[in-house]
């Protein structure tokens, strides 16, 4: 999860359809899913929150983009079904992971040690 496997994807003037790898006639898996970091060239039609330039086939494939990156802005950070209705773009945020936390405590302590030295010196 949260792991964009793609850095960027262009699709600019091309069509898609996906397909999951792990289906077969005999076995149906949960839906598939991409993730991609930026997004390049989806047809998107915001009315309809439909992308018509990709396709799902059998069964549904998601592609999930980050939402937080400016290649992505014309995404909204929104949802889109896929033309031909099986999968969706969806917004995947990247978490802050918990070392910016441990990082930030640490530098908040050294702070306040270093106010606490200061005001008693």
């Amino acid at each position: 999860t949260n792991a964009f496997a793609w850095g960027t994807l262009n699709i600019l003037g091309q069509t898609v359809q996906l397909r999951d790898g792990n289906y077969d006639n005999s076995t149906s898996f949960g839906p598939g899913a991409q993730y991609v970091g930026g997004l390049i060239g989806a047809e998107v039609n915001y009315a309809n929150k439909v992308v018509n330039n990709i396709f799902g086939a059998f069964l549904a494939v998601n592609i999930y983009y980050d939402p937080d990156l400016l290649i992505n802005a014309y995404l909204l950070g929104k949802t889109y079904d896929f033309a031909g209705g099986l999968g969706q773009l969806k917004p995947d945020p990247t978490p802050v992971p918990p070392s910016v936390f441990l990082l930030g405590s640490g530098l908040l302590g050294l702070g306040l040690l270093g106010w606490r030295r200061k005001r008693s010196g």
